[in-house]
């Protein structure tokens, strides 16, 4: 069966730019068969892109986003958390609040986790390329099932950053030991957590030297899948972005962890 990535508009037009951002959202999600990935009393770790501790469009993922996803999904699953780590730059506390998704998870009892914070064990990656044969990871994401909620962006390092390069997050000491080899590092981490659903958020994407540089791109999309590498080969398109000039997205589908050949994507919406 060929993985299925939804595409939707969000009617900018509309009286309500707040109902019309989740429904876009709900509506990718039905589109790309959510329940069929994401098990019913589950516990659920919300990735949002938290890149930066600021509020700024078309750099983190929106409150508007996060909010479609949690009313979809808070009453099929056990517990839903939101999760980001710090950065060497960046804040996440500071980011949380300032974004507005802090507001979101406590309009919905959702409990906000900074994974930086949390504790981490180490886990068996067979076969690594650069993490190491012993990966430190958040405990709270070995015991969850991660739904990732990226940007649509462009990145100085990468070229594209989506749904693959979201996971970065979830490492939470020294990413930066790992940037001269980062295509490969992404491979590694999306082996060892990969997610079971990705939303990704075009509403405003970035252009330019992203993940935190690049001026704001008004999309209006919406996109949603099961499969992150199929996902991310879309935005790519949609951006106009050869898949030849990226490394790491090609890269996953030769490791297993998706589809990245437009001719094996169903692409509806």
């Amino acid at each position: 069966m060929k993985p299925i990535v939804s595409i939707m508009d969000v009617d900018y037009n509309s009286n309500d730019l707040q109902k019309a951002v989740i429904s876009a959202v709900q509506i990718a999600m039905e589109k790309a068969l959510w329940e069929k990935f994401i098990p019913e009393g589950s516990e659920i770790c919300l990735k949002p892109n938290l890149c930066i501790d600021i509020a700024f469009p078309g750099y983190i993922t929106s409150p508007w986003v996060l909010e479609g996803v949690i009313l979809k999904l808070y009453k099929h699953v056990k517990k839903l958390y939101v999760v980001e780590s710090d950065t060497w730059t960046t804040d996440v506390e500071r980011g949380i609040r300032e974004s507005k998704l802090l507001n979101i998870c406590n309009k919905y009892g959702v409990e906000w986790i900074n994974l930086s914070k949390t504790k981490t064990i180490k886990v068996h990656l067979e076969n690594s390329f650069v993490l190491g044969d012993y990966v430190e990871v958040p405990e709270l994401l070995t015991k969850t099932k991660i739904v990732s909620l990226p940007v649509l962006k462009t990145h100085g390092n990468t070229v594209v950053t989506g749904a693959i390069k979201n996971q970065w997050g979830c490492l939470t000491k020294m990413r930066i030991d790992f940037h001269e080899h980062i295509d490969y590092a992404m491979v590694d981490l999306n082996r060892l957590l990969k997610p079971v659903f990705s939303v990704m958020d075009g509403t405003i994407g970035c252009e330019g030297k992203g993940p935190k540089q690049g001026i704001p791109r008004v999309c209006n999309l919406v996109l949603a899948s099961s499969d992150n590498v199929a996902l991310d080969s879309v935005d790519a398109k949609i951006m106009g972005i050869s898949l030849s000039k990226t490394t790491h997205i090609p890269l996953c589908e030769a490791y297993g962890t998706g589809i990245s050949n437009y001719d094996k994507i169903e692409v509806v919406g």
